[in-house]
């Protein structure tokens, strides 16, 4: 029986490749006195339809605010890689923003920012993410809490509003 439990868990361990992360359960930092909102949207992505998460926003004065979601029955140990993907609307792009930071937060409190090396813009429009967050020493992976992206929402200009799509965010298991 001890035998039979082993090999389950080894097979149980085995099948996880990959968690997609749903566009519907992101949520901006300060709920709805953030100047962030929220909304899952389907579009064609590579020939498919899509579920994307829609992030707006408007300017903020010396305001840095982040988008999140939080991960409830994730085991990052097993799927440590964050892998999404965004990119800005057409109006968006016009304003020329900095791009937005990506951050994994523990259960500690522990909040690492990933470095610009796992960013990949790409000719199709779409800004590429990939972060082995088992990398960072400072953040207890057994507990990894929540993934967000972080805008600067001063930097938007008086008067207009920005969009960015998010799709494809996914934990995976390293290769």
């Amino acid at each position: 029986m001890k035998m039979l439990s082993i090999i389950g868990t080894i097979m149980l361990f085995a099948t996880i490749h990959a968690v997609d992360i749903a566009p519907a359960n992101w949520e901006p930092e300060g709920g709805s006195k953030s100047p962030a909102k929220c909304s899952a949207k389907t579009i064609e992505l590579d020939g498919r339809e899509a579920a994307v998460l829609c992030v707006n926003m408007e300017r903020r004065e010396n305001f840095w605010g982040d988008v999140h979601v939080n991960l409830k029955d994730i085991d990052a140990v097993a799927t440590p890689v964050l892998s999404l993907r965004f990119r800005p609307s057409a109006e968006t792009k016009e304003l020329d923003l900095p791009l937005p930071s990506v951050r994994a937060t523990d259960k500690k409190g522990a909040r690492v920012v990933g470095p610009k090396s796992i960013f990949k813009t790409n000719e199709d429009g779409w800004i590429y993410v990939t972060w082995d967050i088992s990398t960072v020493e400072k953040l207890d992976l057994p507990t990894l809490l929540r993934i967000g992206l972080v805008w600067q929402y001063g930097q938007i200009p008086e008067g207009k509003t920005a969009e960015f799509q998010v799709a494809d965010v996914k934990l995976s298991a390293k290769e």
